[in-house]
């Protein structure tokens, strides 16, 4: 659990939510965030959350338009390289 989160009640965690780049815009990636805050409210968590990459911006548009909020950062290493995702947070 990341040190931001603790001490939040019913928190679940979205790991990865990709859709093919031909079906960006459609609103194939919003009917999959809202289907799966339906679910985890309707099995009786209070929060869902997730890390996404800081130079993913257009992902970061579409998970504040699901009134997620930024919370804190952890480091992500991919290869040698550190990279810092964003934890988000969204009350459901």
């Amino acid at each position: 659990m990341e040190p931001c989160l603790e001490g939040m009640e019913g928190t679940i965690e979205i790991q990865r939510l990709y859709v093919d780049e031909k079906y960006h815009g459609l609103g194939v990636g919003g009917a999959l965030l809202k289907h799966v805050q339906n679910v985890a409210k309707d099995l009786g968590f209070v929060h869902l959350w997730l890390g996404v990459w800081e130079e993913n911006f257009k992902a970061q548009k579409v998970y504040e338009r699901f009134n997620f909020r930024k919370i804190g950062v952890r480091k992500f290493v991919l290869g040698s390289c550190v990279q810092h995702d964003w934890i988000m947070i969204s009350r459901l």
